[in-house]
């Protein structure tokens, strides 16, 4: 392969170029390429000969058919593989000389190569800009912080000891209420496909727990055991997957078990011992590590969303039209989206479109930038998505889907787009940790209140 490379830039070489620019504004270039006729020529000479040497026709022993024939049989369809080809290598040869960063592929036109002509095309470059070194000194933020208070704790140990309520079984023909144990099969189709985390067998739901959609909750209101339900549910906005938001699913659901609550269990070392656990002071140890993980989480959020408001505060730079306009349509399509099924944000609903386009026009910048930017710095800091790291997130994913672990895994092992997407945030957080650890930071101890407000 590193023979082979060097033979191409030979050719490049010997077989001067001619290359105008013809356009250069901005992050866009545009270029006149000529490439000599005599190097497609040869090269297209070399592989009819390559191709004669091993070509085999009815009545010519192998490697034994004359060049004439070789030429009359193959000739087009080989000169359409070496333009190509020389394009192509004409192309790099380009980019790598003026060390160009594309943002994206080349797009070639008028692409013409006749008989006794050079070949000649046209290439269009859109660049990604150069970004400086961000000066991470020159960001400050400030973190808060909050602990857990000791009536957050007992809350959530009331909540969990109504969560782990024993049950017994519903006999007769009652209605499922809310607070009743439903243990149901169901399977949600999309266009008629299933879908991952469509599907469960013996699911147990809890109405009014809050575990599922609301809308799947209360399609399952008075349902009877052995009793089956086809309903519509549409996947909302803030829906964890986003392939999903805004999609309508049609599920059919069979109740196979019905069971009602008993009385809460009173909180003490018995109920911590059947939670295997040494006593009622370990059990509010757990809780209280469990709270704080997730007020950590709310801080480092919080904090996040800070330092990313610096990063585009402090950084100056062109962004390539193409990326914006991309961004742009993906937003205004989810926005479409959510205008067809009635799930539009409260605020969006009094706008009109332009005013839409102008809010949304300037999120898609936001976002551009702020890519190129972490990306930037997480290049030359060599910060990278480990296999570890990706493993992690499958399995993380695979948890939100009890009894699915297996189909998320298995669906995750072959679809590398959706792997993909996991990577994006995990690079993205590893990015702004590795800033956090280089700016000016300062604490400050809030109340709970405070700290989740306007999350």
């Amino acid at each position: 392969m590193r023979l082979d490379g060097i033979m191409k830039n030979i050719f490049i070489r010997r077989y001067k170029m001619v290359v105008q620019e013809t356009l250069s504004s901005g992050l866009k270039r545009q270029y006149k390429v000529k490439v000599p006729r005599s190097l497609v020529e040869e090269k297209t000479e070399k592989r009819l000969q390559e191709l004669g040497n091993s070509a085999k026709m009815s009545g010519f022993r192998p490697g034994k058919v004359p060049q004439n024939v070789i030429k009359q049989r193959y000739s087009a369809s080989v000169s359409n593989e070496i333009v190509s080809e020389a394009v192509n290598e004409a192309a790099n040869k380009i980019i790598g000389d003026k060390s160009l960063r594309l943002a994206f592929q080349p797009k070639f036109e008028q692409v013409t190569f006749k008989e006794g002509q050079d070949l000649e095309f046209e290439m269009n470059l859109e660049l990604l800009p150069e970004i400086q070194n961000t000066d991470f000194k020159k960001i400050s933020v400030e973190k808060l912080i909050a602990d857990v208070p000791e009536e957050t704790v007992l809350k959530e140990l009331d909540g969990l000891a109504d969560r782990r309520r024993e049950t017994y079984a519903v006999t007769d023909s009652s209605d499922a209420q809310e607070g009743d144990v439903l243990v149901v099969d169901f399977v949600g189709m999309i266009n008629g496909k299933e879908f991952t985390g469509g599907t469960a067998k013996k699911f147990s739901l809890q109405l009014g727990a809050k575990q599922v959609l609301p809308e799947f909750e209360q399609n399952l209101l008075g349902v009877k055991v052995g009793e089956e339900r086809t309903f519509m549910v549409t996947f909302p906005n803030n829906y964890p997957s986003r392939e999903l938001i805004g999609k309508q699913a049609f599920f059919t659901v069979k109740t196979t078990e019905l069971k009602r609550l008993k009385d809460k269990s009173k909180v003490d070392d018995e109920f911590a011992k059947k939670l295997g656990l040494a006593d009622l002071n370990e059990l509010k140890k757990n809780v209280r590590q469990q709270l704080q993980a997730s007020l950590d989480r709310i801080s480092w959020l919080r904090l996040k969303r800070q330092i990313l408001d610096e990063l585009d505060k402090i950084n100056r730079f062109e962004l390539p039209p193409t990326m914006v306009e991309m961004e742009f349509n993906n937003i205004w399509q989810e926005v479409l989206a959510r205008k067809q099924n009635g799930t539009v944000d409260p605020e969006d609903s009094q706008k009109n479109d332009d005013d839409l386009k102008s809010e949304y026009q300037t999120i898609a910048e936001r976002r551009v930038k702020l890519g190129l930017l972490l990306s930037e710095i997480g290049r030359s800091n060599n910060i990278q998505v480990t296999n570890d790291d990706l493993s992690k997130a499958v399995m993380n994913e695979a948890g939100r889907y009890p009894g699915q672990e297996k189909k998320v895994i298995e669906y995750y092992q072959k679809n590398t787009q959706a792997v993909a997407q996991l990577r994006a945030p995990i690079f993205e957080d590893k990015v702004v940790k590795f800033i956090d650890d280089h700016i000016h930071l300062k604490q400050r101890r809030v109340s709970l209140e405070e700290l989740q407000k306007d999350v």
